[in-house]
C-alpha cells in the first residue's frame, strides 16, 4: 500500500498519515490494530505527493505534490 513514503504526520496517539509518492496516495495507519487506510488515491490527477500537514484547529489536511501547488482538504472527526 505504500510505495516511497515521504512524509508521516501524527493526528492523535492513535492515528498517523502517511504520503506515498509513487502511488499517488495518503493513508491513515492505525498503530494499535495495525490498520491502514487509503484517505486519498491520485488526489486531483496529481504527481507524486510530497509532503503534507494537519491542521487541527482548523480540521483541514494540507497535502504538496510535485508542482507549485497545495491542496486543501477539510478533515471530519479529528480527536
Amino acid at each position: 500500500m505504500l510505495n516511497d513514503p515521504q512524509r508521516i504526520t501524527s493526528l492523535n496517539t492513535d492515528q498517523l498519515l502517511v504520503c506515498s509518492s509513487y502511488n499517488y496516495k495518503v493513508v491513515l495507519i492505525r498503530p494499535s490494530t495495525n490498520s491502514m487506510t487509503v484517505l486519498m488515491d491520485k488526489p486531483r490527477g496529481t504527481d507524486k505527493l510530497r509532503y503534507l500537514c494537519v491542521c487541527k484547529e482548523q480540521t483541514k489536511l494540507y497535502v504538496a505534490p510535485q508542482t507549485d501547488e497545495i491542496l486543501v482538504y477539510k478533515l471530519s472527526g479529528l480527536n
